[in-house]
């Protein structure tokens, strides 16, 4: 997210807190190969749809 200028808002605070990364970066890490698209896909969508 901080490579692609996404991780702080404006106002310079993160969007995410670091330790909401991590457990979503697990979660994605130790789901089922058939379901790690549909997991990263839903994780992107709650994204953009809480932090635009």
């Amino acid at each position: 997210m901080d490579r692609n200028k996404v991780l702080y808002a404006p106002d310079g605070h993160k969007r995410i807190a670091d330790n909401t990364l991590v457990a979503l970066t697990l979660m994605i890490a130790e789901s089922r190969p058939e379901e790690k698209d549909i997991i990263i896909k839903l994780v992107v969508n709650l994204i953009n749809q809480n932090n635009q």
